[in-house]
């Protein structure tokens, strides 16, 4: 199981990696950060980081993208327009445990199905 806590905060990626254990409250500082490019336009929902701590990915409604430490985009997934109205939901990635899979929650992804929209 792993014990990294991401979080977005000033721009950055930030990793905080528990696998030693507990500590303090004052002991807390990310093991790894990595800059998000262009952040006056960014602001994710959701970001991972890779087991290995070689990359992050973050998504915004818009798109996933991956980035390496120094902040270079690895590469990019954009999505198709989200719907109208935001899903009671935001959207989700992860990397899987072996770090080659990323996995994506979209919840606007079926936001409409069963919705009558005129359209037969």
């Amino acid at each position: 199981m792993s014990r990294v806590v991401t979080r977005f905060a000033a721009g950055l990626v930030q990793a905080y990696d528990f696998s030693a254990g507990a500590v303090r409250a004052s002991d807390v500082v990310p093991t790894v950060t990595f800059p998000v490019p262009g952040v006056a336009d960014v602001t994710p929902d959701s970001c991972a980081v890779a087991p290995d701590l070689s990359r992050a990915v973050y998504v915004t409604p818009d798109r996933l993208t991956c980035v390496d430490r120094a902040g270079a985009t690895v590469w990019q997934l954009d999505f198709p327009p989200a719907a109208s109205e935001r899903a009671n939901a935001q959207h989700r990635c992860d990397f899987s445990l072996d770090g080659t899979v990323v996995w994506i929650y979209r919840p606007d992804g079926l936001a409409r199905v069963g919705v009558d929209d005129g359209r037969t």
